[in-house]
C-alpha cells in the first residue's frame, strides 16, 4: 500500500495507526465511488461482526468502524480519516447510482 504524502500528514494528525489501516484493508468491504476517479472504502458493520466472531479486538473494531479511506485509481491512498459528523452521510449512505455497484 503506498500512502500519498497528504495522507502521512493525516493520519500523523488524526492518530491513525498503520496497523489499523492494514486491518481496514483486509476487512474492507464498502467502496463508493466519490469525485474524479477516486473511491472511498470502509468496512460494514456485518463485516466487522464476522471478524469479531473470528476473534479481532474490540478495541480495533471500534476504530475501523470509524474510520474510511480514500483511494486513488492507481491504488494511492490519497487520505484517511475518521467518519462523524457531516462527512459520515456521504460515506455511509449507499450510492444512488444504478449502474455502479460494489
Amino acid at each position: 500500500m503506498h500512502l500519498s504524502r497528504h495522507a502521512q500528514v493525516r493520519a500523523n494528525q488524526r492518530g491513525i495507526r498503520q496497523t489499523s489501516l492494514d486491518a481496514l484493508f483486509d476487512l474492507a468491504d464498502v467502496a463508493k465511488p466519490v469525485a474524479r476517479g477516486l473511491t472511498v472504502l470502509r468496512v460494514s458493520r456485518r463485516s466487522l461482526a464476522c471478524a469479531a466472531e473470528q476473534g479481532i479486538d474490540t478495541a480495533m473494531a471500534a476504530r475501523l468502524r470509524k474510520l474510511a479511506v480514500v483511494l486513488a485509481e492507481d491504488g494511492t491512498l490519497v487520505t484517511c480519516t475518521h467518519i462523524h459528523g457531516g462527512k459520515a452521510k456521504s460515506y455511509l449512505r449507499p450510492d444512488r447510482r444504478k449502474f455502479w455497484r460494489a
